[in-house]
């Protein structure tokens, strides 16, 4: 059975046809009836706007521009902020990392997959712990938010 990810709810496939109309068989338009009750962040990453959102956040939180994020610069605060924005679209923006990679400035998923151990690892800085922690706030204050 095929079935669709929405904040961590499994919603059968044939569900999700009923309560949203198909534009073409790839692309699924969201119904107004069920847009309503969903969380701001999923509506945005029905729009495909909620990786913005998220690397504008992560952005304003390290002090770094979403262009070096997405860059190929190798600085270490680039580099973190990178690491930041890879966790969080995984994260509450439900993308795959090849997708991830795509976004961050066409790399690899392998590149992402270390990006992801190496925020894990790095966790037990107080100081990166806590510039995440902050991010998760801003985050989960748009969540909040009613669009």
């Amino acid at each position: 059975m095929v079935s669709l990810n929405v904040s961590r709810t499994i919603i059968p496939i044939s569900l999700v046809r009923r309560r949203i109309g198909i534009f073409n068989k790839k692309t699924l338009i969201m119904n107004p009836h069920i847009y309503i009750g969903l969380p701001a962040l999923v509506r945005l990453q029905y729009l495909k706007k909620s990786q913005n959102l998220i690397l504008e956040v992560v952005a304003k939180v390290t002090d770094v521009s979403v262009d070096d994020i997405t860059g190929t610069s190798r600085v270490k605060r680039c580099a973190i902020a990178r690491h930041y924005a890879v966790h969080f679209l995984r994260k509450y923006a439900h993308m795959h990392l090849k997708t991830i990679g795509e976004v961050l400035g066409n790399r690899n998923h392998s590149t992402i997959l270390w990006s992801l151990e190496t925020f894990n690892n790095s966790l037990i800085y107080p100081d990166f712990k806590f510039t995440a922690d902050l991010i998760e706030e801003r985050i989960l204050a748009l969540n909040q938010s009613t669009l």
